[in-house]
Formats: structure tokens, sequence, C-alpha cells
């Protein structure tokens, strides 16, 4: 159990506001919010049990950080990334996480090269189960999974390369794009052939990164780290041109 969910009696450690942060904030990365959703004061106030007070302190610090948007008249919304806001968070990840793998490859130990092997190894598996019985169904099951790995792998190496600041910028990526990934619907999800091409590609890119950092070798890991970041980034670029013109 984390500080965070420690309580005693009814009195939480955290604050009121702290407890209407940290739900909201949950609630857009687990994508009960999707971007565009509008949040309600009054049901929010019901459901945390709190004042208004709080309340909007806790969504006046979700807005100062990207995550909500205030429209005057019409209320509070999850924020919406556009495709240039999207195109410059993936710069800035493309450039800190990249340094990290190269400062990571110097630092890892056995237990973290073992760790990211059963990470990688699970991709080939997820990767594996779906050439065997390609579907729909069982496409949009693993796909949870799927991002649950590459998490834990991405995570890994930067927290072995040890610079909290680069974690919290990357973390603050990680939520911005969720709004945009809890919202959109993958259209290769419906087309096994190139579903199965993105996991290919996206596991190939995986191993040689871990094979980089086997080796110890930082110029290689920062390398491969960056193709496959910008390869992310091209990829998320054409499906939101392709659901941008959807709605057109």
């Amino acid at each position: 159990m984390s500080t965070q969910d420690w309580t005693y009696g009814t009195l939480s450690i955290l604050t009121k506001k702290q407890q209407a942060y940290q739900y909201i904030r949950d609630g857009i990365l687990s994508g009960k919010y999707p971007g565009q959703y509008r949040l309600r004061e009054e049901h929010l106030a019901g459901e945390l049990k709190v004042s208004r007070g709080p309340l909007r302190e806790a969504i006046s610090q979700l807005a100062s950080e990207g995550l909500l948007e205030k429209v005057p008249g019409l209320g509070v919304y999850v924020r919406q990334n556009g495709s240039e806001e999207l195109s410059e968070l993936y710069e800035i990840r493309e450039a800190l996480e990249s340094f990290a793998a190269g400062k990571a490859a110097r630092r890892m130990s056995t237990d973290d090269l073992a760790t990211l092997d059963r990470i990688v190894d699970e991709m080939h598996a997820i990767a594996k189960s779906f050439q065997a019985a390609p579907s729909e169904a069982l496409a949009r099951q693993q796909r949870s999974r799927w991002l649950q790995a590459d998490l834990a792998f991405h995570n890994l190496i930067v927290h072995v390369a040890e610079n909290g600041r680069i974690e919290r910028v990357l973390e603050e990526f990680r939520v911005l794009s969720q709004t945009f990934r809890n919202k959109q619907q993958d259209p290769t999800i419906s087309d096994a052939g190139a579903y199965l091409s993105n996991l290919a590609s996206a596991y190939r890119d995986h191993r040689r990164i871990l094979r980089a950092l086997q080796r110890h070798d930082s110029q290689a890991a920062q390398s491969w780290m960056s193709t496959h970041i910008r390869r992310a980034r091209n990829r998320t670029m054409r499906l939101l041109g392709h659901l941008n013109s959807a709605e057109d």
C-alpha cells in the first residue's frame, strides 16, 4: 500500500485538494475522462465528498499543467492535444529519453537487464499470439497488455539513468499524450496485417535497444531509442491525421 493510499480512520494523509487532484488525474490516465470530456464540479464534489474550494484548486493546478482547459461560460474540459502540440511533445521525449538511454547503458545492473529481457519476451509473446489467431477482439485485449509492457520498459530505463527531472518531464508527456490515446480509435486494430506489422516493428526496436544496453553501449542505446521514438511519433501523427480527416 502506498503512502498516498494510507488512511487512519477517516483522516487521509492527503489534503482534500490533493485527493481531488489525484482522482481527476488518475481518471485522465485511465481513460475515464478522455480528451474533450466535460468535468462537472457538482458531480465530482459529490463523488469525492469535498467542497467546491479544494476541488477548484485541484482543477486550477491541472489546468496549469495542461491537462484541463477552462472555457468561459461553458465549463472545464479535459484538454485534447492537437497535432502540433503532440509533435512538440514527441520531440522533447526523443531528446530526453534517448539521452537517458545512453546514460542508463553505463549503469544497467544484471537484475535490470533481466527485467528488461522479460518485458521484451512478453512483447514477443503478445505478437506471436496475435499472429496465431488474429482478430479485432484479440487486438483490443492485447493492446492494454502491450501498452503496460511498453511503459514498464521505458520507465525502467529512465529510472536507471537517475535523473529525477527527466523522469518528471516524461511523466508529464505520458499524461498529456494519454488524453489523445484514450480518445483515438486505432484503425489498424481492425486490419490484422497492419496491426501485426506495428507490433513486429515495435518489438524489434525494443530488442535492439536492449541489446545495446546489454553491451553497455551508450551511443547505440541512445541512437536506437531516438529511432524508436521517432517512429512512434510518425505513426501517431499519421493516425491523428486520419482521425481528423474522418471528423471533417
